[in-house]
């Protein structure tokens, strides 16, 4: 190998990335990153979609985070061992869309505010 990396610690320990594209591949995939931001990403109906499931990520990062025993039973004994922020962002990162939103209902109720008196243990 040209970079001399011989194992995934040599790869993950090289200078520069090892792998990319070539510089017309770079330049046509900026091009489309442009126009996928300008026309796709940033349209209203995609934004509006993205902004609630990060405001549902955020605050189950903090439910999660806060609470003992509030993730499944292999992740709680994770977390006796690993960095409990680590371990709910592994949890989170599992999660369908979905089931993410389903978990955010249970917990939250309809509202996105973080202010439902579940969270609030009323």
């Amino acid at each position: 190998m040209a970079s001399g990396a011989s194992s995934v610690d040599g790869i993950r320990r090289a200078p520069k990335r090892l792998a990319g594209f070539s510089d017309a591949a770079a330049a046509r995939n900026r091009e489309l990153k442009r126009f996928l931001f300008a026309n796709i990403y940033n349209h209203p109906a995609i934004a509006e979609d993205r902004d609630r499931s990060v405001k549902c990520l955020e605050e189950l990062f903090i439910y999660y985070s806060g609470r003992r025993g509030s993730m499944p039973s292999f992740y709680e004994e994770l977390a006796q061992t690993e960095a409990r922020h680590v371990v709910v962002c592994d949890y989170i990162a599992g999660m369908t869309d979905q089931f993410l939103l389903r978990q955010h209902h249970e917990r939250f109720g309809s509202s996105l505010s973080g202010t439902s008196t579940k969270q609030r243990g009323v």
